[in-house]
């Protein structure tokens, strides 16, 4: 009996590393995904619409304390030109470019969420879970070979985290060509 199930174990794991091996050499001739254009027009919280690299930098510049912008005359902070990002997801401890690229993704603009999302850098404590939105937006896309990288740098970051390994397993079954449900 133990003979069968340590049998039955190793030919469990077998197929599982060799189906994973499947989905990871399929990967690599995958289509890179490429840089968001720093053009593309990003609709801010205010309702205005300017380029990404622009709404970047204003998003950057709310993230620096108060005492980080220039001073006026009198010695009293000025005013920053930074949109309003208190109303979305309050209580969450994501930076501004995050909740920004989460409410286009909500609302249904998915190419400025993409592109923000591209935009959050490796050492930014959201990046693993930019990488999972990534990943979850290029397997809704039917392209699921290409998520892999970002499936795997959202593990990397974050690695006991579960909806990671969770995400990880939806982009191989995806890319085994198994039905996975849609975000």
């Amino acid at each position: 009996m133990r003979r069968t199930l340590l049998w039955l174990l190793i030919v469990a794991t077998g197929l599982v590393l060799a189906l994973a091996l499947v989905v990871n050499l399929r990967s690599l001739g995958s289509d890179e995904l490429p840089a968001p254009d720093a053009r593309l027009p990003i609709q801010l919280a205010d309702g205005t619409w300017v380029p990404l690299a622009d709404a970047l930098a204003q998003l950057e510049a709310a993230r620096e304390p108060p005492a980080a912008h220039a001073l006026l005359a009198d010695g009293v902070p000025a005013p920053a030109a930074e949109p309003d990002l208190a109303a979305f997801y309050p209580g969450m401890p994501w930076g501004p470019v995050f909740k920004l690229a989460e409410h286009h993704r909500q609302s249904g603009r998915r190419d400025q969420a993409l592109a923000l999302f591209q935009s959050i850098p490796d050492s930014d404590p959201d990046h693993a879970l930019a990488c999972r939105r990534i990943a979850q937006e290029i397997v809704a896309r039917g392209d699921p070979a290409s998520a892999v990288p970002f499936a795997h740098a959202a593990l990397r970051d974050e690695p006991f985290d579960l909806n990671s390994w969770q995400d990880l397993a939806i982009v191989y079954a995806a890319g085994l060509g198994l039905p996975v449900g849609s975000d």
